[in-house]
């Protein structure tokens, strides 16, 4: 399907985003008829609505901070970047070097690039690409940097090769302009069509000098040598969550466009929302689920139950409609739930459910297998009705992560 990639001007500050001009012009309506019902019923409406417009304040300046020690270093704000790592970087004061490495020790963090890695590499759109991401993120976590870049360049250039059919060609060959999403973090002047730009640097002879840019010409056709560092594999990460971000942005100005404005009652209700969730997710740690003495467990552990069930009975639907994303189709699934079913084992039993992250569980099972006890992982990450990862406490359904799992490919082990 062809997507209508249109070119938007590069948001000059973080206040121009179409988001927070509707919050601001919905909160000028509202402020002053809020003093006066304030003041007639004795509520603290007035109070609540300065409070809302100092918040909105804070975020769009926290915005503008990052790029101003961030944005000349070629570093990309995305949306799912945690908002207290920025509040750090400012109100400690942190020069721009200290900021970036900041930012790159965020990133090293297992747990922190676990979940920016699930929210791009179980995407729909990313299908195919996705063992690649986690190859990427083995190598990275082992030190592996030179690896990193050059698997994170592939993806990079085919998923957005891949996103407007009506004209393929890859992010080394866009035009910068291009690249700025529809009130999208990253369209920012300094965001991602600014990064972009030294993404597309051409070389014409070798440079033995370290970098510490993601130049993709000069790193795939061999002129540019020194780039094994954490510097340049962390912004290649950094660009993939940013060209994410890019990408959902077309699919949101079209239902900008295609839905009323929202109430300034609805504005104020996702701000509230936005802030609990961080503030949950702040105080959420890994965890581990074990069974109860009824043999039960919290989510997914009846979404497992009914998996494994559906496998061992030889429900091949049943195991599809357990598969199956939102937005998808059972139909879809038929053949990945045939293979499942072929394994035809004879007994299973969950042993603990593992945490790592907020929207994602690891399932450790035991199965008989044709008269021996296997152990292996299922990988089941929450989803919101849209297909967007959501965190355990979040609205949502538990779905299986796009990783084959068969009793004779390494993933399981004899007891």
């Amino acid at each position: 399907m062809a997507r209508d990639i249109v070119k938007i001007d590069p948001y000059q500050a973080a206040c121009e985003l179409p988001r927070f001009v509707e919050l601001r012009e919905q909160i000028g309506i509202f402020k002053p008829v809020a003093y006066v019902v304030g003041a007639l019923t004795g509520r603290h409406l007035g109070r609540e609505a300065s409070q809302i417009e100092s918040q909105l304040e804070h975020l769009t300046d926290l915005i503008d901070s990052f790029y101003g020690l961030l944005g000349e270093r070629n570093w990309v704000l995305h949306d799912s970047l945690k908002l207290p790592l920025i509040e750090e970087m400012v109100e400690q004061g942190l020069t721009p070097e200290e900021s970036e490495r900041r930012l790159i020790e965020h990133y090293k963090d297992e747990e922190n690039l676990g979940f920016y890695v699930m929210r791009v590499a179980y995407r729909s759109d990313m299908a195919g690409r996705s063992e690649l991401i986690e190859r990427a993120e083995a190598d990275y976590l082992a030190g592996r940097y030179d690896a990193v870049t050059l698997r994170l360049i592939t993806v990079l250039d085919g998923f957005v090769n891949d996103f407007d059919k009506s004209q393929r060609c890859g992010l080394s060959a866009r035009d910068p302009g291009e690249m700025v999403g529809f009130d999208c973090l990253g369209g920012h002047y300094l965001g991602l069509a600014h990064a972009v730009e030294v993404f597309r640097k051409s070389f014409h002879k070798r440079v033995d000098e370290e970098v510490y840019e993601v130049y993709r010409h000069g790193i795939v056709h061999g002129l540019v040598v020194n780039y094994n560092n954490d510097v340049v594999a962390s912004k290649a990460w950094n660009y993939l969550f940013a060209v994410c971000d890019w990408a959902d942005s077309f699919a949101k100005k079209k239902q900008a466009e295609e839905q009323p404005k929202k109430s300034l009652a609805e504005s104020i209700r996702d701000l509230r929302d936005a802030k609990r969730v961080r503030r949950m997710l702040r105080s959420w740690k890994a965890h581990t689920d074990y069974p109860d003495e009824n043999g039960c467990g919290p989510e997914p552990w009846d979404t497992t139950t009914r998996f494994l069930e559906a496998i061992r009975l030889g429900h091949v639907w049943h195991v599809a409609e357990i598969l199956c994303w939102p937005g998808d189709s059972p139909n879809d699934y038929i053949e990945m739930a045939k293979e499942y079913v072929s394994q035809g084992f004879e007994g299973w039993s969950i042993e603990r459910v593992d945490h790592p992250t907020a929207a994602l569980a690891d399932v450790l099972v035991r199965l008989m297998y044709q008269g021996q006890e296997w152990e292996t992982r299922l990988h089941w990450t929450k989803v919101d009705d849209s297909g967007h990862p959501a965190a355990e406490f979040e609205e949502g359904r538990w779905v299986m992560a796009p990783v084959w799992q068969h009793l004779d490919n390494g993933n399981c082990r004899l007891r």
